[in-house]
């Protein structure tokens, strides 16, 4: 039996390693690779193995699903697609009003899954690499109000529920750390909870006198009931977590019952976020608490909010109507 015919008994996925393996000693070679090589490869197939490269670098869960799902969308508009194609992709999805967070997403889900399969040497031509990011404006980020805040914490639910909300308000949580905070990183008496961020970046968040002290009676009350794990929110399943749509799904419900309209644990960041600096929190301070890897990443998401802060700060310094001359002008 020849060598042709065995590769045709192999399973799709044995086939694609040799096609890899094939390709990369023809580069090892230097020899001519066909034109249509590109349009040859089973790019759904491929996805499988980036997306296990991307969980073996520590990208959070709701990452690698907002990647995937881009992907695969873009896939199924062009199963071998050109820079020409994502660039179409991308005019559509922007020209059926999807936010420019959404459109960014996009972009950075190409570069990731291209780029991978570039560097692996399975594609010849690297479709991303030229790839610019469309201009849009930008809205500053509308955290919710204070009346909806308040409302959300003083609509009647159980425990459990109140201990999730509170601290994404108190702490600024991502949902995903929230669902996957442990008891034996809560420290109700130092004021600290411990968390798993984005990369597997762990970090400390003080927490308020009020949150710690509703913590408390929350654990004591978890461990009352005979949880012996260590899940500060335990899923359906005590050995495993809560689930980050069950924590939106509920959300989303909340706000419906209460009537204030949709708000989304990420807003509750926001708002965390929001309240910290315009009461006067140093940007490095809250910077770090959100866990940005870059205080960059902090500065351009509120800078709205510093540099009003700023300008008020200035102005109630040196407005010529403070001077004495101009004040006793009018009266005053």
């Amino acid at each position: 039996m020849d060598a042709i015919a065995l590769i045709a008994r192999l399973s799709p996925s044995k086939q694609r390693l040799v096609r890899e393996l094939v390709w990369n000693l023809a580069q090892l070679e230097r020899l001519t690779i066909p034109e249509d090589h590109d349009a040859r490869l089973d790019y759904h197939e491929l996805t499988h193995q980036w997306l296990s490269y991307l969980v073996s670098r520590g990208l959070s869960g709701d990452t690698i699903r907002g990647y995937r799902g881009d992907i695969a969308r873009l896939l199924a508009a062009s199963p071998h697609p050109t820079q020409v194609h994502i660039e179409a992709y991308l005019a559509s999805i922007i020209t059926a009003g999807r936010q420019p967070g959404t459109v960014d997403r996009i972009v950075d889900s190409c570069h990731s899954f291209f780029g991978y399969l570039a560097r692996l040497h399975i594609i010849s031509i690297n479709p991303s690499s030229d790839l610019s990011r469309p201009q849009l404006p930008k809205q500053p980020r509308k955290p919710p109000t204070d009346l909806q805040v308040q409302t959300l914490l003083a609509i009647p639910k159980d425990t459990r529920h109140q201990a999730i909300i509170v601290l994404m308000v108190d702490c600024g949580l991502r949902v995903a750390e929230v669902a996957t905070a442990r008891i034996s990183e809560t420290d109700t008496r130092q004021r600290l909870i411990t968390v798993t961020g984005k990369k597997r970046k762990t970090r400390s968040i003080p927490m308020s006198d009020v949150t710690a002290s509703f913590l408390t009676s929350y654990i004591d009350s978890l461990l009352h009931l005979g949880y012996s794990g260590d899940w500060l929110f335990p899923g359906q399943n005590p050995d495993s977590h809560i689930a980050t749509d069950s924590i939106r799904d509920y959300m989303q419900k909340l706000c419906d019952r209460a009537g204030i309209g949709r708000v989304s644990p990420h807003q509750l960041r926001h708002y965390f976020a929001t309240y910290m600096l315009t009461a006067g929190a140093s940007l490095k301070a809250v910077s770090v608490m959100l866990g940005h890897e870059n205080i960059s990443t902090t500065t351009n998401t509120y800078w709205h909010i510093i540099n009003e802060r700023l300008m008020f700060d200035e102005h109630d310094k040196h407005s010529p109507m403070r001077g004495d001359s101009l004040a006793k002008t009018l009266g005053k």
